[in-house]
């Protein structure tokens, strides 16, 4: 029977990736047990991400390519744009917290992504 696992070319970024979803699991269950009830759908989508980086799913490296791609940068970015519309529209103040929040999401998106394509291996029967 074939073990079909992903191999990654550097244990540190798989410890990274674990570090990185467990503080967003953090960050997303305080959101949710001070009244976010819906960072419930992230905190599941993380567990789940998770999961697959402790057990080298197979399909690990175009998840998180994916992942990265719409979830990190590509939604972080489209929030930066809007929330820097709607200071210049409505003459209000920029938050500029989650403006930072936003554009470390994007750089850690970026991050992930450029090392997955190149540290994690589709190869069968990696131990």
């Amino acid at each position: 029977m074939m073990n079909k696992r992903v191999k990654f070319k550097s244990k540190i970024f798989r410890l990274i990736l674990i570090a990185f979803l467990s503080i967003m699991i953090l960050y997303n269950l305080y959101a949710y047990f001070t009244g976010i009830t819906s960072a419930i759908f992230p905190i599941i989508f993380q567990l789940a991400m998770l999961a697959l980086v402790v057990i080298r799913y197979y399909y690990l490296k175009i998840i998180l390519q994916v992942w990265s791609g719409i979830f990190l940068i590509t939604l972080s970015l489209i929030q930066v744009i809007s929330k820097l519309i709607k200071a210049f529209i409505s003459n209000i103040n920029i938050d500029t917290i989650s403006i930072i929040r936003n554009l470390l999401f994007i750089v850690f998106g970026i991050l992930i992504f450029y090392l997955s394509s190149t540290l994690v291996l589709q190869n069968e029967d990696n131990h």
